[in-house]
């Protein structure tokens, strides 16, 4: 309903009578950030500096909260936990949000922000990024751990923000919005998680049968095909040019060697279809009789290898910690492959 209003009051506003009419001009950025990051650096253990943005009608404050590393023992070791303001006004609402990784939304607004014309602080999850304490205590790596952290935050924030706060996240982002709710229900005025999952257990096979019902079954099939050729028929020649890419790029594999890592991907392909492709993509599934570059190129769109170089593997390790430990993960069905693999 919010989708279908905001997108009424945008057709209502175009479809006035418009000649002579001025074009839409952003608002301005506020002239009070300054007071803002004033305000917030009084906070202790708070700092907060002001960057270019180009996202319109708001200023950019990087904010950096000092945290302990265990919440049961505020006195002991700290680190410093990143955070992104987006501030347009004393009186807005606040949204709260978490990619529950690094902070890649920066100065970008997300849906929630953009439909209450809110400010909004986008928090960068604990051991991600560049908040990760040194040296890193895994265990201290918990939902309750940044629930805590949440919890500070948003305190913090109600002493400069007296308007309504709301936490939002898509993914991984809405489980940390739902598990810092269940832990401080009365912090915050709303919650709103998009596409949050609950996993019961490490693997969950409840994805499994949930993976057939996706997309047309020609498609599907097509996807299954496809991974079942490339790893009976087309191991080699897949294995031959992730080698020339990790050579060209500069890729390592030393935490999951190159053998596995293509293995993995190839596995991985109709899980990933799903995921981040969808049904309008299954045109584009090559049939089995596609040349080995085809069928490379689709690999790489679908499921790269060097998701599973060295790299990629730092840059989530934190949220393989939590999925073994804590949070649980998807199995990935695609059994059919089982008499295929080398590795397990």
């Amino acid at each position: 309903m919010k989708h279908l209003l905001a997108t009424l009051v945008v057709l209502f506003a175009a479809c006035g009578d418009d000649s002579g009419s001025d074009p839409y001009i952003p608002p301005d950025p506020p002239t009070d950030a300054a007071d803002v990051v004033a305000k917030l650096e009084a906070i202790p253990g708070v700092t907060a500096t002001i960057e270019p943005t180009e996202t319109a009608g708001y200023s950019y404050i990087v904010v950096h909260f000092t945290q302990p590393v265990d919440h049961a023992n505020p006195e002991g070791a700290t680190f410093q936990q990143l955070a992104s303001l987006l501030y347009r006004s004393g009186t807005a609402p606040v949204v709260v949000q978490t990619s529950g990784y690094w902070d890649y939304y920066l100065d970008r607004t997300v849906e929630l922000t953009r439909l209450l014309s809110a400010n909004q602080i986008s928090i960068e999850h604990r051991f991600f990024g560049e908040s990760r304490p040194e040296p890193a205590d895994w265990s201290k790596l918990t939902i309750r751990q940044m629930a805590d952290d949440q919890h500070a935050i948003i305190a913090a924030l109600r002493s400069v923000f007296p308007g309504k706060v709301v936490t939002t996240g898509g993914s991984k982002g809405g489980m940390t919005a739902v598990y810092h709710r269940r832990f401080y229900p009365d912090d915050v005025d709303g919650s709103v998680p998009y596409v949050a999952p609950l996993s019961f257990a490490a693997p969950d096979v409840r994805y499994a049968a949930f993976l057939d019902t996706l997309g047309p079954a020609a498609c599907r099939q097509a996807l299954r095909d496809v991974a079942t050729n490339m790893l009976s028929q087309r191991r080699a020649a897949m294995l031959d040019r992730a080698q020339t890419e990790s050579l060209q790029d500069g890729l390592q594999y030393t935490r999951i060697q190159i053998g596995p890592a293509v293995e993995g991907s190839i596995a991985g392909i109709e899980w990933a279809f799903w995921q981040y492709v969808g049904i309008d993509g299954c045109d584009g599934v090559p049939p089995v009789t596609a040349t080995d570059d085809e069928m490379w190129a689709f690999l790489q769109a679908v499921a790269p290898v060097s998701d599973n170089s060295d790299a990629s593997v730092a840059q989530f390790d934190a949220y393989y910690y939590q999925a073994y430990a804590q949070l649980g993960y998807p199995d990935g069905g695609a059994t059919y492959l089982d008499s295929f693999l080398m590795y397990g």
